[in-house]
């Protein structure tokens, strides 16, 4: 008896959570759904669905008409070998291999410093002053010899006109003359010290006037005013400034993907793109980490590029095999995701078959559906070509020119998904 009660309490309470779930379902049937949009001819225009990575994003659906007035373009998915734009931070520099290397003759105090890092200079033009005392002491020995060589001279010619008339001997002519030549020869001894110590014999103050060897940009400077300096101690480096060149570091990571005699381009704030050709490497050292330094030749100078310039390189890494490779015309951006336009497994009967690359030609009133899926990117050729890392079948069609256009009457469909009000498809107009 009490096991027939329980059966009849679980039947009750059976039929009474069917009836809630009943009433349940018949409550949402009744909720409103958000209108379909429509074309003018009412045919469906947009359908939202999911927005996951590889799913459907919504549709358009066009008119053969709609098809050719607005000039879409259409290709295949399909594997393609394609490379990767690497970005990297350089400097512009001088050509290191015709450096020349200033320093003093001897030693002394600073007085002047006439130019500094990175500025332009000619040939012969003077840089820094120094102050030596020892050379005062050797401009006045060879001042005084040279008054000597003077007086030597002028005491020849007379003993030679007195011997001419019979009132020297000669051999009074050849200790005059011995006298002229040992004071020529001290003198031009010490006027080689002086030139050694890069001093013309202009002047009695024991400056030291430090010049450049070549014309060329002061690359390096290693003295400031008061400085007391040695012989032999580089004080600037000058580089020619005929030519320039990129210096910029190559991570471990991408040692394989670069090579001597490659291209690079460079850009700067300061000048238009150049491009620049890869002559050779070094190493350095960061910690842990090794690096290689890479120098390339810019093939054309310009005025706008100067010494220690931050300046961006490119270059393309090597191609590689992808599987699914779309032109990157065809990538557009709705509501901050990635999408392409492909072209429906299933269109209407009399919708017009799609050529390669090539506009549609539709006869006839079929229609075609176009959805966007949401896709994953890869790597972007800057040749016009992107990886799809969203596997889709090989030979699908997608719109590869008129994207943008499907994407403006797409985002206009989503803004008006709550209304219900038809909207048409955008005119054509010409591409952003």
């Amino acid at each position: 008896m009490k096991r027939r009660k329980k059966q009849i309490i679980l039947v009750i309470i059976i039929l009474e959570l069917s009836t809630v779930l009943a009433a349940i379902m018949i409550h949402d049937s009744k909720i409103p759904q958000g209108k379909p949009t429509h074309l003018e001819n009412d045919e469906p225009l947009l359908a939202l669905k999911h927005d996951d990575n590889g799913k459907l994003l919504g549709n358009i659906t066009l008119t053969a008409a709609e098809i050719k007035s607005s000039g879409l373009r259409f290709d295949s998915i399909a594997a393609a070998s394609i490379g990767k734009t690497i970005e990297l931070p350089g400097e512009i520099a001088l050509d290191s291999n015709q450096e020349a290397i200033v320093s003093t003759p001897a030693g002394g105090r600073v007085l002047q410093v006439l130019v500094k890092a990175g500025q332009a200079v000619k040939r012969g033009q003077t840089l820094a002053v120094l102050m030596n005392h020892e050379l005062i002491s050797l401009q006045t020995r060879a001042a005084a010899a040279k008054s000597r060589v003077a007086l030597a001279q002028i005491n020849l010619e007379r003993d030679r006109a007195l011997w001419k008339r019979g009132v020297t001997t000669q051999q009074d002519l050849l200790q005059t003359d011995n006298v002229l030549k040992l004071a020529q020869i001290e003198y031009q001894g010490l006027n080689q010290q002086l030139k050694a110590y890069g001093d013309k014999g202009n002047g009695h103050d024991g400056r030291i006037l430090i010049t450049s060897p070549i014309d060329g940009n002061i690359d390096d400077k290693n003295l400031t005013v008061g400085d007391t300096v040695q012989p032999g101690i580089p004080l600037f480096t000058i580089a020619h400034s005929d030519e320039l060149w990129v210096e910029f570091k190559v991570p471990p990571a991408l040692s394989g993907q670069i090579g001597v005699g490659m291209s690079v381009k460079v850009e700067s704030d300061n000048a238009a793109p150049l491009t620049a050709t890869i002559r050779g490497f070094s190493s350095s050292n960061e910690g842990s980490a090794r690096h290689l330094i890479a120098r390339a030749h810019l093939d054309k100078a310009h005025s706008g590029l100067s010494p220690d310039m931050l300046v961006t390189v490119h270059f393309t890494e090597r191609n590689k095999a992808v599987h699914y490779a779309v032109k990157s015309s065809a990538i557009q951006t709705i509501n901050q995701k990635t999408v392409i336009f492909v072209v429906d497994g299933t269109p209407s009967p009399r919708a017009t078959p799609l050529t390669t690359n090539s506009p549609a030609k539709p006869h006839g009133i079929g229609q075609t559906t176009f959805n966007a899926l949401t896709v994953k990117l890869g790597r972007v050729d800057p040749k016009g070509f992107s990886e799809l890392k969203t596997p889709l079948k090989d030979g699908t069609q997608y719109v590869s020119v008129g994207s943008f256009k499907l994407r403006a009457a797409l985002e206009q469909q989503l803004d008006k998904t709550q209304t219900g009000k038809p909207q048409q498809l955008p005119k054509p107009a010409a591409k952003p």
